[in-house]
């Protein structure tokens, strides 16, 4: 009888112990996550920036290992 009285007051204990963890740290609110993916997005510059041209054609790194290189 005794042994079924230990068994039940240690899973006692831990179900108490996993709620009061689970309680203190908030892991059950969820609206801390939200602020962060409700904010607007940044936006950038991309006036004057530098051209961009495809490298194929200019000779300058084509084919790295061929003959003609």
């Amino acid at each position: 009888m005794s042994r079924i009285v230990v068994i039940a007051s240690v899973a006692l204990v831990v179900v108490a112990i996993g709620f009061v963890v689970w309680t203190s740290f908030g892991l059950s609110d969820t609206t801390v996550f939200r602020g962060q993916a409700a904010s607007t997005p940044r936006t950038f510059d991309t006036t004057g920036g530098q051209e961009m041209r495809p490298r194929w054609g200019t000779n300058i790194g084509e084919a790295d290992g061929a003959k003609s290189n």
